[in-house]
């Protein structure tokens, strides 16, 4: 073993190759330090071996950083015996396993993969309260006379998008007049109540017109039907006056208007009046989605059973006689393997049958009728596998007493005594609250059949939606808001329109689970804002893990050997799982899960219940809101108080603990046998026999846990804006509808903030200067909360304790500018002039124009400077556990045999070393005669040719120096020449034959010059005359 030294600081590395980091770095050896030259590898490594610091280290170095001169005496280098087995928990010993253990990754990293993709919304925080107060002018500078803002009513909004509909202002009021004015009888349809059928105790609605004489309508820009105008004061009503010119419109709709309801002119028959008034209702799809698992798990009912009943007969089969503990054990696994489908589907019924309880349904999952009977005789019979969803009601029944009373009169003093007895029957009426049950009628495609009925019954067209990322669309690619909009300009298409808009539950690895469809039936566009806007920047975020290397685990188990003994060894996979649930509320998602063993499963599980995602994050922002009496979202939307950073560290504990699951639930099991057989297997097993070869030593096998090491880390691969409305989509449902934006499209995306989309109206007039401070002050703080943020949040930045990246956005100069302003303190942004028209509403838009393209490019060209998703926010390493082994073998220290056969051992030990010195010599004579250099200094080469019985002839390749020769036979002095000096060949004779020369190739030979060197060559035999 060859000694070198280091010529300056080197790396010991696990692997001959260097990744460009410290991916596979073991230690740093400082100039000077020896090593030992275990083996050259190809590209420039080598493999070495050393002791720093009292430990032994074992790796690669470059050849480039090594050098023999200064190296270390030999025989103060590591001792050359065979390292001791039995320390094997020793350091040094653990770290020549591991080296030999782990596996090289590649030379170039390999690009991460997507383990986990997420959408996560910040929110942009606006304190509403705060905007609605003086305070927010003051702040700013732009304080303005009384309230800011006032109370909303329906009133304003539909004045406004009138208004904005008709695009009416003083200019062009007078010659629209004709267009959107009507006078004259109008038809309102109304709900009323009809009579409910004889000893049906239901409320009944239908829907009828009622005629409103001489009445005053608006008409709809674009749809066939009007607006009836109402007056909040029936003493003063809406006359012609109200519409003499711009400025008395305008008042009667701020200040005397009531409602605004739909209308068509008198007389409307043929219409139907409920043409004009929209619904709801809700399909709900649980129910099908209960049964169906129930109808796949009843069809496993012939299968399981018969492995289970199977299992029992061979079970006692097996039992012939006394059984030793391995046969009982292998017995009871077989039978336990058989009867485990029947005892899963058992259990899978019940957990199916607990979920549809908290779902609110009722499942037999028994053979046989469940009767529940009640005092007034009625009786209810649950069948098995049919659905029903209790209910509670008030129960009347009669039960009859007999009562029996006797009397006595005792007369006067004894004369005119009498007695008698009276028996009649009294009847009690008895009331009570009890729960019933009602069957579920269940439509495995509950929406076909009610498409059907909708265009069969109503002739509604149904458009079904489903939600694909911000947006829902049907199969046809329709969206929402197009619908809507179609409705919005063609009546006709209304009235015969049904919307259905899914409802979800949101999983992290599913996706989006249906649950249920909520159907709007001819909806009306909603014009009210039904709450304050919402702005997020979304986050598409992914969780990328990538292979590192594998390494050892702890010692799971080991198996001995004596000397010569052979064993069967069964290698079994085995996933163990145990879990104890507490449910307080089921949800459809539970009812489409399957149990995996994914990292990327175990991850969604841990997110789940930890607290620290659950309490503070929201996975994504979507549409929602409530179907009016119906009730529910459309998907999910929230904020999240979490910086990205912390985000990232709650991350990583999710999946260290996600990855200590997997570790605890997969194991592997060895067993042993000598002979006994099993008829019972599984194809996750691998059976080998082993064999001790060593006769005197006995063979230890010992089975290690496998882990792979991964390096995760949380990566942003896009920042967009999302934008919710206040304002409702279809009328009267509540639902507002997310749009998507580039994150420098500000123009567009803060759009839902004009102050005329708010909840609250302003209080001040428009063209006012009250009106032009609020609007100043608004928008600077909506723009100051939004570059807030940004700033925040999104700037790249290295915490230096932490080690972690806090952003992915390198900001511009410009943008940085804005940002350090914002920081600076709240100020007005936005400059109105010195104009006369300073405060119309058109000059404070075209300076809210300015200001927010000036952050829009700055914006902008910060996009175009930074590289999204190439750089982890946070980076860690995981471990995770592998279902593989790994199997290494040690010989026993003592010897297994007595004294007297260790030593023919070792006899027969130094037997074979002569032989394989004596081939090494042979081999040494064939590379001299093939003209390979026999080592000697001067690289003369020779050969030799048997002449006679007594004399052979040695020749030279070249002339040798002149002197002594030393002639050798197998390693002894035979026999001393003199050569003259350039002599190229001499021969050598013998007195008496020589017996070596009948077998020529059986002995080495070599020639000795007079300095020293030796020249090995070979003697062929005789040539035959």
């Amino acid at each position: 073993m060859e000694t070198y030294v280091t010529t300056g600081q080197v790396n010991l590395r696990s692997s001959p190759y260097d990744p460009g980091d410290d991916s596979n770095k073991i230690t740093t050896l400082p100039r000077g330090q020896w090593v030992n030259l275990i083996r050259l590898e190809g590209g420039g490594w080598a493999e070495v071996w050393t002791i720093l610091r009292n430990k032994s280290y074992r790796g690669y170095v470059a050849t480039s950083l090594i050098t023999s001169r200064g190296a270390r005496p030999r025989s103060e280098g590591p001792p050359e015996s065979p390292v001791n087995r039995h320390k094997l928990f020793d350091e040094a010993e653990f770290l020549q396993l591991k080296d030999f253990m782990t596996i090289r990754p590649p030379s170039v990293k390999a690009k991460p993969t997507e383990a986990l993709s997420l959408s996560r919304s910040r929110e942009i925080s606006i304190d509403w309260d705060y905007t609605l107060s003086p305070r927010l002018g003051t702040d700013y500078g732009a304080e303005a006379a009384g309230i800011p803002f006032t109370r909303a009513d329906n009133i304003s909004y539909f004045a406004s998008y009138f208004i904005a509909s008709w695009g009416l202002n003083a200019r062009n009021f007078d010659t629209l007049k004709a267009d959107f004015l009507y006078t004259g009888d109008v038809d309102q349809p109304v709900l009323q109540r009809k009579n409910p059928p004889a000893g049906l105790g239901v409320s009944q609605f239908e829907a009828v017109f009622q005629t409103r004489p001489a009445a005053f309508a608006l008409q709809h820009r674009l749809a066939n039907r009007m607006f009836l105008l109402t007056s909040n004061d029936q003493a003063q009503p809406i006359v012609a006056a109200d519409f003499a010119d711009w400025q008395a419109f305008t008042t009667m709709l701020s200040t005397r208007l009531q409602s605004a309801t739909p209308a068509v002119k008198s007389p409307a028959a043929p219409l139907d009046a409920g043409l004009f008034i929209s619904s709801a209702e809700e399909v709900d799809l649980g129910p099908a989605i209960i049964l169906r698992q129930y109808s796949e798990l009843v069809s496993l009912t012939e299968f399981t059973s018969s492995l289970d009943k199977q299992a029992t007969e061979l079970g006692k089969q097996g039992i012939s006689g006394l059984l030793t503990g391995p046969e009982i054990d292998a017995l009871i696994a077989g039978v336990l393997k058989m009867k485990s489908p029947e005892l899963e589907r058992r259990s899978s019924l019940e957990i199916l049958a607990d979920r549809a309880s908290d779902l609110g349904y009722i499942l037999n999952i028994t053979d046989s009728d469940i009767k529940y009977t009640y005092e007034d005789a009625t009786e209810i019979t649950i069948k098995p596998g049919k659905l029903y969803q209790p209910y509670v009601t008030r129960i009347h029944w009669v039960t009859e007493h007999k009562r029996v009373s006797e009397w006595h009169d005792d007369g006067f003093f004894g004369l005119g005594s009498s007695s008698g007895r009276r028996e009649w029957t009294e009847r009690i009426q008895h009331e009570r609250e009890v729960v019933k049950y009602r069957d579920v009628p269940v439509d495995f495609d509950p929406w076909t059949e009610r498409q059907d009925e909708l265009l069969k019954r109503e002739g509604l067209r149904s458009y079904r939606f489903e939600k694909q990322g911000a947006e829902y669309r049907t199969a046809q690619g329709d969206t929402l808001v197009s619908i809507i909009a179609q409705c919005e300009r063609d009546e006709t298409f209304r009235r015969r329109t049904a919307i259905w808009l899914p409802v979800y539950e949101q999983s992290l690895t599913k996706g989006q689970v249906l649950t249920k469809y909520v159907i709007f039936k001819r909806p009306y566009r909603g014009i009210m804002p039904v709450k304050f806007p919402r702005l997020y920047v979304e986050e598409a975020l992914t969780y990328r893990t990538s292979w590192k290397s594998s390494e050892l685990g702890d010692l799971v188990y080991t198996i001995n050997l004596a000397p010569g003994e052979e064993r069967t060894v069964t290698i079994e996979q085995k996933v163990s799982k145990a879990t104890e649930e507490t449910r307080s509320t089921t949800s459809i998602l539970d009812l489409t899960e399957t149990d995996t063993l994914e990292l990327s499963t175990e991850i969604e599980n841990e997110a789940k219940t930890s607290n620290e995602t659950t309490k503070t994050s929201s996975w994504s922002a979507s549409a929602s809101g409530s179907y009016g009496p119906v009730g529910g979202s459309v998907g999910a939307s929230g904020e999240s108080k979490n910086t990205t950073a912390q985000f990232a560290r709650n991350m990583e504990r999710i999946a260290r603990k996600a990855a200590h699951n997997i570790t605890r639930k997969t194991q592997r099991e060895v067993r042993t046998s000598t002979s006994i057989k099993s008829d019972y297997s599984r194809s996750e097993s691998t059976t080998i026999k082993i064999h001790n070869i060593n006769d005197g030593r006995t063979l230890n096998l010992l089975f290690f846990r496998l882990y792979n090491l991964y390096a995760a880390g949380v990566y942003v691969d896009n920042l967009q804006m999302l934008t919710e409305s206040g304002i409702e989509v279809v009328a009267g449902s509540g639902i507002t509808v997310p749009r998507l934006f580039d994150l420098y499209d500000l123009e567009n995306a803060l759009d839902v903030f004009d102050l005329r989309n708010l909840p609250f109206p302003v209080a001040a007039a428009p063209g006012s200067e009250d009106y032009a401070k609020l609007f100043n002050a608004y928008w600077s703080y909506i723009l100051d909360s939004l570059i807030k943020l940004l700033g925040k949040e999104y700037s790249i930045d290295i915490d230096k304790g932490r080690g972690e990246r806090t952003g992915m956005l390198n900001f511009s100069a410009d943008f940085q500018t804005i940002v350090d302003a914002q920081l600076a303190g709240k100020r007005l942004r936005l400059d109105f002039g010195n104009g006369a028209d300073r405060f119309e509403l058109a000059n404070l838009y075209r300076a809210l124009r300015t200001e927010i393209e000036r952050v829009s490019s700055a914006l902008a060209e910060t996009v175009e400077k930074s590289e999204a998703g190439t750089l982890p926010l946070r980076e860690h390493e995981l471990r995770v556990a592998s279902p593989g082994l790994f199997v290494d073998s040690f010989m026993g220290v003592r010897p297994a045999t007595e004294p007297y056969a260790e030593e023919m051992r070792a006899q027969t030990v130094r037997l074979k070393s002569a032989e394989a010195a004596r081939q090494q010599a042979l081999a040494n004579y064939y590379n001299s005669l093939a003209g390979y250099d026999g080592g000697g200094a001067s690289g003369t080469r020779a050969s030799a040719r048997v002449l006679t019985a007594n004399s052979i002839a040695i020749s030279f390749a070249t002339g040798v120096v002149g002197g002594s020769w030393t002639f050798a036979l197998d390693g002894e002095a035979k026999k001393i020449v003199e050569v003259e000096e350039g002599q190229t060949s001499v021969e050598l004779t013998w007195p008496e034959e020589q017996d070596w020369l009948q077998q020529p190739d059986d002995h080495a030979y070599e020639m000795q010059s007079p300095d020293g060197i030796s020249i090995p060559f070979i003697v062929l035999p005789a040539v035959e005359e």
